[in-house]
């Protein structure tokens, strides 16, 4: 019992000493009060046992018992009785009487008597036993935490743990030493900040209640790599002009990592590792390349997958045949239509004022001197202006129709300005023209393919640069194509 009061001392001026340390709280909870547990009354067996409150068991080894329920149980000689509580109790006190003898308290562990010679040693009275109290209370339940461990990769922001108690203990949660690190974890709801790959540890705590004891866990948290990021690599494709230049352009940063660079011999695999530095190749000479690229993570990412972009540095370009049909235009750039060696095809090229080509048109032969638009080829090229009639070998043809994709290599396109003898447009014509807002159409159609115009921009505007009967026959026809949802179809008066 001195022990015990020692102990409950110590614990108390803990408590007083954590109550005074700036920003540290603490919930005391008073020891349970001392309460009648249960009263045994001695029956003709030798070993008792509580099994009707689940308290205590006694043993003993009496050799008489009275029915009376005055002297109970009795010794001749010499015997022991004890009273041990069950674990979910304590037990503070126990009270042994018989008759009107004063009773004897036993206030400390173990709770005994003992008989010698037919008399109780601790009391000379009692020879025996007829009632016993038992004091004291029922100790706290333990809780138990359910939570699961956690995988997580660098850079989530959704992750947390989650918990339970079957207890009613309010639940917390903080990182254990050495995960600091890691990982950080919101005291409430669980939630976590990843901050570096590795292995950490969360302490979930359930607090001691009136009824609970308070319980910990631990649960591991994994933080795996993430996936590095490369910058945006583009071909710098160009023209020979002796000088060396980088073979790639490249926009923005790769993330989780360095981007490094190899020179392959196809465009299927890959350079082995070694080959990767971390400057751009450069080359002078004409010729086709294969450019790889890769980025090294860092300590929290992984490598990205080596990727290759095709690059050509094209052979500069000598003059025009003499059969070709050269125009010297005022700015100082020039045209050349040219009638291709297959006999099938008509190409108009247009140059800069350097010889750098600007743009080219290829026109499929028809019936007689009518002539297909088949396609446009240009990387810059942002209005597109389809001629009415095309001159070549001194035969001038009409350009009558416009073929199925013929902007699949002129993607820049904004604006389609179609010439008067265009009367036939074809289904998904406009199939690249994902950037074309404004067309014109200054001719008659006869028919418009379905889907012609529905993969230009959703507002597209549509010109009709036509009389007003010419206008209403165009608008039937390009409405039963089946338009963008926002298109505009409207008349432009001619110009005079």
């Amino acid at each position: 019992m001195k022990m015990k009061k020692r102990l409950l001392s110590i614990l108390l001026s803990l408590v007083l000493v954590l109550g005074l340390v700036p920003g540290m709280s603490l919930t005391a909870y008073a020891a349970p009060a001392e309460t009648l547990l249960t009263t045994i009354r001695p029956t003709g067996q030798t070993t008792y046992s509580e099994t009707t409150s689940g308290v205590v068991t006694v043993s003993h080894n009496n050799t008489n018992y009275d029915g009376s329920g005055r002297y109970g149980w009795q010794w001749d000689n010499a015997g022991t009785l004890t009273v041990s509580g069950y674990e979910e109790y304590t037990i503070t006190k126990v009270i042994f009487k018989q008759w009107d003898y004063d009773p004897f308290t036993d206030s400390s562990a173990p709770f005994e008597l003992h008989f010698d010679n037919g008399r109780c040693l601790e009391n000379f009275q009692m020879n025996g036993v007829a009632s016993i109290e038992v004091y004291g209370y029922a100790n706290k339940a333990a809780q138990t935490i359910t939570a699961a461990d956690v995988t997580a990769t660098y850079g989530d922001t959704d992750k947390k743990i989650s918990s339970t108690t079957n207890g009613n203990g309010a639940i917390s949660y903080a990182v254990k030493d050495g995960s600091a690190e890691y990982i950080d974890v919101n005291s409430s709801t669980g939630a976590l900040t990843i901050k570096k790959v590795g292995t950490a540890t969360v302490v979930v705590t359930a607090a001691e209640t009136d009824t609970y004891v308070q319980a910990t866990k631990e649960v591991t948290v994994t933080i795996t790599k993430a996936a590095a990021t490369p910058a945006t690599i583009t071909a710098n494709n160009r023209t020979y002009d002796g000088t060396d230049k980088p073979l790639v352009n490249v926009t923005g940063k790769a993330t989780g990592g360095e981007m490094k660079y190899a020179l392959g011999t196809n465009a299927t695999t890959a350079p082995d590792a070694s080959a990767y530095t971390t400057d751009i190749p450069t080359k002078t000479d004409a010729g086709t390349y294969y450019v790889w690229y890769k980025v090294v993570g860092d300590d929290n990412h992984t490598d990205s997958e080596p990727a290759c972009v095709t690059v050509t540095i094209e052979e500069q370009k000598q003059s025009q045949d003499e059969g070709d049909d050269t125009q010297q235009n005022p700015d100082g750039t020039k045209t050349v239509t040219k009638e291709n060696a297959d006999g099938k095809t008509i190409s108009v090229t247009n140059y800069s004022k350097t010889d750098e080509q600007i743009s080219q048109f290829v026109f499929k032969k028809a019936n007689g001197t009518k002539l297909d638009l088949k396609n446009v080829n240009s990387k810059s090229l942002k209005t597109v202006v389809v001629p009415a009639t095309v001159k070549a070998n001194g035969k001038t043809y009409k350009v009558t129709r416009i073929r199925k994709g013929f902007l699949k290599n002129c993607k820049q396109a904004t604006k389609v300005d179609i010439g008067k003898n265009i009367n036939t447009i074809d289904k998904n014509a406009f199939n690249y023209g994902k950037k074309v807002k404004i067309v014109v159409i200054r001719g008659k159609l006869k028919k418009v393919g379905k889907g012609a115009f529905k993969n230009t921009k959703k507002n597209v505007i549509i010109k009709v640069q036509t009389n007003a009967k010419n206008f209403e026959n165009n608008k039937k026809l390009l409405e039963k194509s089946g338009l963008p949802k926002n298109a505009t179809v409207k008349r432009v008066k001619n110009k005079k």
